[in-house]
C-alpha cells in the first residue's frame, strides 16, 4: 500500500489477483438447476370402453395433464362411453311406442346426446392446444 499524494488515504498498487493461473468460473448450464422430471402419462381407468380407451391414451400420450385435467378427461370418456351404450340400446329403433298407441322419440335418444354433449363440454374445458406438447421422454 501506498499514501496518496495528493491527500490522506492510502491506494492499493498490488496485483488483483494472487500470483499464479486465475481460477477458472463454473460452467454456467452446471450451475442451473436440472429441469423437474416430467410425469409419466397417467394409467388408463380399466372400467372405460374400448373406444374411449382410444381416446384416453391418445390424450394422455400426446400431452402433460395436470391432476384436474386427468379427472376431467376421465369423465369425458365416462360420458363418451354412456352415449355409446345408448346407441347401441336404441339399434335402430328412432321412436317407440307410447301406452296410448303414439309414437315418440326414444327415451335414450336424450341421454345419447346429453352425453356426447358432456363429452364434448369437458374436452372443451381441458384446454388443450391444438399442438400437443413434446413429452420429454420421446
Amino acid at each position: 500500500m501506498k499514501m496518496n499524494p495528493g491527500g490522506g488515504g492510502f491506494s492499493y498498487t498490488g496485483p488483483c489477483h494472487p500470483p499464479g493461473p486465475r481460477p477458472q468460473p463454473e460452467p454456467l448450464a452446471s450451475r442451473e438447476p436440472a429441469p423437474p422430471a416430467r410425469p409419466e402419462p397417467p394409467a388408463t381407468p380399466p372400467h372405460l370402453d374400448p373406444a374411449s380407451v382410444v381416446v384416453f391414451r391418445s390424450v394422455a400420450d400426446a400431452y402433460e395433464l395436470e391432476g384436474h385435467q386427468v379427472r376431467m378427461l376421465v369423465e369425458a370418456c365416462q360420458a363418451l362411453d354412456r352415449a355409446e351404450e345408448a346407441r347401441r340400446a336404441i339399434n335402430s329403433d328412432l321412436t317407440v311406442t307410447t301406452r296410448l298407441g303414439e309414437l315418440k322419440a326414444h327415451p335414450l335418444l336424450l341421454i345419447e346426446r346429453d352425453n356426447r354433449t358432456a363429452f364434448a363440454r369437458l374436452m372443451g374445458q381441458l384446454g388443450l392446444r391444438s399442438e400437443p406438447r413434446q413429452r420429454s421422454d420421446r
